[in-house]
């Protein structure tokens, strides 16, 4: 073997190990750089700039409520701040209400596609403080006729009052996060299981109110789970009807389980353990009248549709139809914005301390848009490009070379003339007059020749973990 062919195989090999050990799979879903802290004037002015030029009409709007009741769930990669006195909720209402006014001046008048309050647990806020925010977002901002308006809620904590109130707001999609029915894999992972009889009582709480549609949450992988148990607690969500169930795979990186925990589950690390859950189930799923559209066992995530509900979403219901190429506004602490192909950008907290230390950062006596920071990861020319031109990829499955020179004024076949020769020349890429197709057999092989347009360097920076992801919430 020659040694630029021992180069590429140990590159392969490399990029292999990244992608199924560390879980990145799509780079142009993990990787920015030029990060910075940034003031609250900052972002709002990059947002107008952008809204200016009119790149993408489709902006979605994410309200996040980063609090929790008694601990925080080990599989949990996001931060929350545990809840000790609901007058602490009050100042974050009033957080809200403050960064909303910041931004009015920017998007007054502007039709969001649609939106999404997550969290943490935003059932933890009470009537008042819910009907607070619910009037508030009523008061200051306009959505499509068809946009989805989704409420998260946790079953061991919402009320029928509370999803009245989120009814009469226009909330049209609740999202239930039952993770597991198996009490075990819960227990370890520190989360309150609810026994199936009270979820189904719950379902039919949210049908007698009038909800277009309901998302169930699962997740795969748990410690304490196996493969049978996981089919068994998709068989008992789907008993209930909902219009979609979502299947997540658990990820130990970012996670609160002790490190012991990773070698000693049997699941949850490796493509080989995706596969063993995700096969466990599609057989399963198509017999109780559930569709996929592009189900991967590889995949981290896949959406189950009902067959008779028409879902306007395309696809996957909380990512904000990606072949729409959206951008999202996120407001409150741990909230991520996302300018499409831009830049993300992530609230901090008070005076940017969130980034280490989440009670500071939501410290309710400080809590201001004033005292706020935020952790802009802003893309330069060639990873816009480049994250444009492989999601573009990843979503069609192919990309016309016209249609990027249109927007970035460059020719792909001699901006990327290495990366395809080589590609090519491996059979992992078909460039045929104007069309381009990475040729590759499963979600893996997508992870690894996808990262062949990134240096080296940048895919080992993809994989160690970054402090301001742990704040993302959509």
């Amino acid at each position: 073997m020659r040694a630029m062919d021992k180069s590429i195989e140990e590159k392969i090999s490399n990029f292999r190990r990244i992608t199924t050990e560390n879980n990145v799979y799509h780079p142009f879903l993990s990787f920015n750089q030029d990060t910075s802290m940034a003031a609250p004037e900052d972002i709002r002015k990059k947002w107008e700039i952008f809204l200016r030029r009119n790149r993408s009409k489709y902006v979605s709007l994410y309200i996040n409520i980063p609090y929790c009741r008694n601990n925080k769930c080990n599989y949990c990669m996001y931060n929350s701040k545990i809840l000790h006195d609901p007058w602490e909720l009050d100042c974050y209402v009033n957080y809200l209400k403050s960064s909303m006014e910041f931004y009015d001046p920017v998007f007054q008048g502007y039709e969001f596609a649609n939106m999404h309050i997550g969290g943490g647990t935003p059932t933890l806020l009470d009537n008042t403080q819910l009907a607070t925010l619910f009037d508030l977002l009523a008061q200051r901002y306009s959505f499509r006729d068809n946009a989805m308006r989704t409420f998260e809620i946790s079953p061991s904590s919402v009320t029928h009052e509370q999803l009245d109130l989120a009814r009469q707001f226009g909330i049209n999609r609740i999202s239930i996060g039952v993770q597991s029915f198996n009490r075990a894999a819960l227990e370890l992972a520190r989360r309150n299981y609810v026994p199936f009889e009270e979820i189904e009582a719950l379902v039919n709480s949210i049908n007698s109110l009038g909800f277009e549609a309901l998302n169930i949450d699962l997740i795969g992988g748990l410690p304490g789970d196996t493969p049978d148990e996981f089919r068994n607690s998709f068989i008992k969500t789907a008993s209930l009807g909902p219009t979609s169930i979502t299947t997540y795979f658990f990820r130990f990186e970012n996670s609160r389980y002790d490190q012991t925990m990773k070698y000693s589950s049997g699941f949850g690390w490796g493509a080989g353990s995706i596969k063993a859950f995700m096969e466990n189930i599609y057989e399963t799923a198509l017999e109780y009248q559930y569709t996929i559209d592009n189900f991967s066992t590889q995949s981290l995530n896949n959406v189950f549709m009902r067959a008779d509900y028409e879902n306007r979403m395309s696809g996957y219901p909380t990512k904000w139809e990606p072949t729409l190429q959206n951008s999202c506004l996120g407001l409150g602490v741990g909230a991520r914005s996302s300018i499409l192909d831009v830049a993300d950008i992530y609230d901090m907290g008070c005076a940017g301390l969130a980034r280490y230390n989440i009670n500071r950062a939501l410290d309710a006596e400080s809590l201001a848009i004033a005292n706020t920071r935020y952790l802009l990861c802003f893309f330069d020319n060639r990873t816009r490009l480049t994250s444009h031109f492989l999601r573009q990829l990843y979503t069609n499955r192919e990309i016309s070379i016209s249609s990027v020179q249109s927007i970035y004024k460059v020719d792909l076949r001699e901006y990327f003339r290495e990366e395809f020769a080589l590609l090519v020349s491996l059979g992992k890429l078909s460039v045929e007059g104007d069309t381009v197709c990475l040729v590759v057999e499963d979600e893996i092989e997508w992870g690894v020749y996808s990262k062949f347009f990134y240096d080296e360097r940048t895919i080992e920076e993809m994989a160690k973990p970054r402090p301001g992801c742990r704040y993302s919430s959509a």
